[in-house]
């Protein structure tokens, strides 16, 4: 298949959606299609075309939100490792860790709330001392 026709493929959704996005009546045909409810509300005399690529724009926000999923990841992880360096070190100073104690250490996501709790696990005398529920 020569280049040419390629692009054309690859970009005919853009347009399409591009042209049917240009004319306030075709708006008004798909939202009446899509969200027949909302049409009342909306004033369709106000729409106006602006050039851009919607495939564009749908890869900028795809970035995005790659980025913010990489970084949710990140936190996740730093709360995990703290939950299991917490758990660990109870582990080691007291032998066992009930499974009540363990669940509500692992429902703790704020990190500064996991470091007082390994603050706590380092100068506990008994796991009756470790309090998850702190203010």
């Amino acid at each position: 298949m020569p280049e040419t026709q390629e692009t054309q493929i690859e970009h005919f959704p853009d347009r399409s959606l591009r042209r049917l996005l240009q004319d306030a009546e075709y708006v008004r045909g798909l939202v009446r299609i899509i969200a027949p409810d909302i049409e009342a509300f909306l004033d369709f005399s106000r729409i106006t075309y602006q050039k851009r690529s919607f495939i564009k724009e749908l890869e900028a926000m795809a970035q995005t939100t790659a980025e913010f999923l990489r970084e949710q990841g990140k936190a996740e992880g730093k709360v995990e490792g703290k939950q299991d360096t917490v758990l660990k070190f109870l582990q080691l100073q007291f032998q066992s860790v009930s499974e009540v104690l363990s669940r509500e250490i692992r429902n703790i996501h704020n990190l500064s709330h996991l470091d007082t709790l390994l603050e706590q696990a380092m100068t506990a005398q008994s796991l009756e001392e470790i309090d998850t529920h702190l203010s």
